[in-house]
């Protein structure tokens, strides 16, 4: 949620559940990439637990590219909050959050993540050296939502307002508030949203996290629009330079239930291995469950990346891959909507340096050879699809294991590559034909 407090939960009409959440922002998602700065890219994830329980995670890169003084730093947060108050009538909800955590300033690999997504799809290359920042906070933070129906048609479509404010504080003296105000429309599972709303920082020292509350702080206009489980937003300021867009996945409860059991005649993943960027594609044929221990989903995988080789900013590793394999995924035990998954494949994976910046032009040659990769984590399945298919969310870790590594020249320089590597990996697939 780039450009969103950091730490609290995102903005979303109090009438809606929401056990999970998963938000990808950026300021491409503003005005297309017009500033590439400040509160460049985040990734936000929020959860519920227990009766009352939740709980934030949040990963921020912030940047500033001046001639004399460009910086960057990251910023780590995690939160557990408490829903104090919810009440909701036929015309009117109301929600109060609030909670305690940590937010800390340092190198988490922004710079790899940033530069990769960048490389993919060819846009600019940020070399920035990471400031002297490194600290940890506490946080103390609160939201509130007030939503109220005014008109409802026939057809059953309603017109209404959103209010909330929400303002989170640091031990360190570091104020982040919002206020905000929406018209609201709900047509059936469209839902929409356009108003106002002005946000403020303050307390902030350090020179990039100056900068960018500087310029976080602004008034904007606010698009919204939720799509069953989707949700597309656009925060376009009408006076500084941080704009900002996000795109987030919601999980409904009531679709979900029971839906982990549910086998589809295929399905298609698409996702990244981070924090060397790779972008995947994935294919799964579903095969009926025979025997406890037969996959079950033959899959076939293509993958290409441009991440930074060595963390060096003017050498990048392209690579592409090719696999196929098996998947096993079993239900949590008592889930209706959570399940594990490993997966094993092989095939044919290859790699060249490439130069940018002051090495442009440069180019080694091209190692390739075969391949063999290993998976496993959770999927979420956020909803269901009509009677078409379903959504799922996953994380967990992947790895890749070439067969042989080769030394190639790269100048005048003898590198290696075709190393084996790991990451973490995130991604949505799509269950069809359930």
């Amino acid at each position: 949620m780039a450009g969103e407090i950091p730490g609290i939960p995102s903005e979303l009409p109090p009438r809606y559940e929401r056990p999970f959440e998963v938000s990808f922002g950026n300021d491409f998602l503003g005005r297309g990439g017009a500033t590439d700065d400040f509160r460049t890219q985040q990734l936000s994830l929020y959860g519920e637990f227990g009766e009352r329980m939740l709980w934030v995670v949040d990963h921020s890169v912030l940047t500033i590219e001046e001639q004399t003084q460009g910086a960057r730093v990251d910023q780590l947060s995690a939160s557990l909050g408490i829903r104090v108050n919810e009440q909701q009538t036929q015309d009117s909800a109301i929600r109060v959050l609030a909670g305690v955590g940590l937010r800390r300033m340092d190198d988490f690999a922004g710079q790899p993540l940033q530069n990769g997504f960048h490389r993919l799809v060819g846009s600019s290359i940020f070399s920035l050296p990471y400031d002297n920042t490194d600290r940890t906070m506490g946080t103390l933070w609160a939201t509130a939502d007030y939503e109220r129906t005014f008109a409802t048609t026939n057809s059953g479509s309603s017109y209404g307002y959103w209010l909330r404010a929400s303002s989170l504080i640091t031990s360190d003296g570091e104020w982040d508030s919002t206020v905000a105000g929406y018209l609201i429309a709900d047509y059936e599972d469209v839902d929409l949203w356009l108003g106002l709303r002005q946000d403020w920082r303050e307390g902030y020292d350090a020179f990039v996290e100056r900068l960018t509350a500087a310029e976080e702080s602004d008034l904007s206009i606010v698009l919204g629009i939720k799509l069953g489980p989707l949700i597309l937003e656009t925060v376009q300021q009408t006076a500084n330079d941080a704009p900002f867009g996000q795109i987030r996945l919601v999980s409904q409860t009531e679709d979900s239930a029971q839906i982990v059991g549910l086998s589809g005649n295929w399905s298609l993943d698409a996702g990244f291995a981070l924090a060397d960027v790779q972008a995947r594609l994935t294919g799964h044929y579903h095969l009926p469950r025979t025997a406890a221990l037969f996959p079950d989903s033959l899959l076939l995988e293509v993958g290409y990346g441009r991440p930074q080789f060595d963390n060096d900013t003017e050498v990048y590793l392209h690579n592409r891959q090719l696999t196929v394999g098996a998947e096993w995924t079993r239900p949590l035990p008592d889930s209706t909507s959570l399940a594990w998954y490993v997966s094993t494949a092989a095939g044919w994976r290859e790699e060249r340096l490439v130069g940018y910046g002051s090495q442009n032009g440069l180019r080694s040659e091209t190692a390739s050879g075969g391949v063999a990769t290993f998976g496993g984590g959770l999927r979420l399945f956020m909803s269901g699809l009509g009677n078409n298919g379903a959504l799922s969310v996953q994380s967990g870790v992947t790895a890749w294991y070439p067969f042989d590594s080769t030394r190639v020249m790269f100048g005048d320089e003898s590198e290696t590559i075709g190393e084996p590597g790991f990451g973490v990996y995130v991604g949505t697939s799509f269950l069809f034909g359930r």
